[in-house]
Order: structure tokens, then sequence, then C-alpha cells
């Protein structure tokens, strides 16, 4: 589905696969964006997180869980909310 969104939109794509962990992060902050299309619901879309905070511009569906929350909608906001996590999951699941 990536690729044919890309083709009729003519977009330049490219396929990655394989890198390591800090080569994926170099290669996605040196792209334009992401195209992100699952098949089914991806509950924790780390990539797409990382992505957005690498500034990519992003052509997701509806699978992707968090695309339409307050705290997605912006780089910032995204650390902000990443930053808070440890506190509320302490703050609320622990004690």
């Amino acid at each position: 589905k990536c690729i044919l969104y890309a083709e009729e939109n003519n977009l330049d794509f490219e396929i990655i696969s394989g890198l390591l962990y800090h080569e994926l992060l170099i290669k996605m902050s040196t792209s334009r964006g992401l195209i992100f299309l699952p098949l089914d619901y991806d509950t924790c879309p780390r990539l797409v997180i990382e992505a957005k905070l690498l500034g990519c511009e992003l052509i997701l569906n509806d699978h992707v869980q968090h695309k339409d929350e307050d705290w997605f909608n912006s780089a910032a906001s995204c650390y902000s909310y990443l930053h808070s996590r440890p506190k509320a999951f302490w703050d609320n699941y622990v004690g």
C-alpha cells in the first residue's frame, strides 16, 4: 500500500530495511517524510513517533493509533508528552 500510494501521488520513495537503529534514525532525519499504512492496527507505532520527533512529514492511515491524539500534534508536544510518561506511570500504577 505504501508503494502504491507513493506511485499514485508521484512521490520519490526508498524502501528501507536492514539498517542498524542509529542508521535508521539518520535516514529518517535526512528524509522528507514517512509513508506508513499498516494493514492492521498498530497499537504503539514507535517508528511513526520517532519520525515525528525527527521532523518528518507523515502519511498515515487510520490503523496508526496515536495520530489523532492531542499530544501528537507537533514534535514539541510529543517530546513533552513522552517526557511526562515515567511520572504518570509511577503516580498512577505503582504505589
